[in-house]
């Protein structure tokens, strides 16, 4: 990113925002307000408008219920995911050099990657759908749960890059995760669902300082799901 064209429209005080939502623990959201302005344009607009109004209108209580954590959604998924070299991995090692302190780890890569990376643009997103727009998905009725409070979750990072808007999750000891895919998978509903941007236009990732794993999750409601073929091209990538 242009760091001159940056700082002519936002002094370094005020680049990044900055606010911790006290979900049963703090998660501190951030975005980058020059890169969220610079970088997110057109049919991608409506991921700029959600992070700008999420602080004010966050349904909190919503995220107060163990019952709609998107974490605890275990799925059987019809693809699987890619380990591929990712510049994320970079980055994460780059940051935990920085601490030794196991519990401020996701903290200092979602800091260090916001500051450092030009497709970072935010860190800690919430996510959620009510419950009347999970049953649109029957791929959920043998997820185990009761999604009448609807479901909730915080994205790691939202990326944009070559076209596509990027969410991850730093996992430690990435290769051995063995949930991250139906968390990924349900924050990717949620995001795309709360913007207006087809499922499609989303890609999927976990990582740590080693390792990297890719998957699409307009692939698994493909897999999982019987689509009109009217509706089939909000899931199926454009190139």
């Amino acid at each position: 990113m242009n760091g001159g064209k940056a700082l002519e429209l936002f002094s370094p005080e005020k680049m990044i925002f900055k606010k911790t939502f006290f979900h049963k623990i703090p998660y501190k959201f951030q975005y980058h307000h020059a890169k969220v302005k610079l970088f997110i344009k057109d049919y991608f607009s409506g991921l700029a408008r959600y992070l700008k109004n999420i602080p004010k209108k966050c349904p909190d209580k919503m995220f107060l219920s163990d019952q709609a954590r998107g974490s605890r959604i275990k799925l059987g998924f019809p693809v699987k995911a890619k380990r591929k070299t990712n510049y994320a991995c970079r980055l994460a090692g780059l940051a935990l050099a920085m601490t030794k302190n196991n519990r401020e780890r996701h903290e200092v890569v979602q800091d260090f990657m916001l500051a450092n990376d030009t497709a970072t643009l935010a860190c800690e997103v919430p996510v959620y759908l009510y419950s009347r727009e999970i049953g649109k998905f029957g791929l959920f009725k043998d997820s185990g749960l009761d999604f009448e409070e609807g479901v909730t979750g915080h994205i790691d990072l939202v990326q944009i890059r070559f076209g596509y808007i990027h969410l991850l999750d730093f996992k430690p000891e990435a290769a051995k995760e063995k949930y991250a895919m139906a968390q990924l998978f349900v924050y990717a509903l949620a995001l795309s669902t709360r913007t207006g941007i087809w499922l499609r236009n989303f890609v999927c990732g976990w990582f740590d300082e080693k390792d990297y794993f890719e998957f699409r999750p307009g692939d698994v409601v493909l897999g999982l799901e019987e689509v009109e073929n009217d509706e089939m091209r909000k899931y199926i990538a454009p190139f």
